[in-house]
């Protein structure tokens, strides 16, 4: 309605790709199509 598209915002460190690709099917179900999807800082770094 007001013309703003959602944007899932995932965090990847620490899940297994199956965690991943659930969320993702879950955010597909309601519409959602624009994803960020951020990995933090390594462990040795940070």
């Amino acid at each position: 309605e007001a013309g703003l598209e959602p944007i899932l915002q995932m965090t990847c460190r620490d899940r297994n790709r199956l965690s991943l690709q659930s969320e993702l099917l879950s955010a597909a179900a309601f519409g959602i199509e624009n994803v960020l999807a951020l990995t933090g800082d390594h462990p040795k770094l940070g």
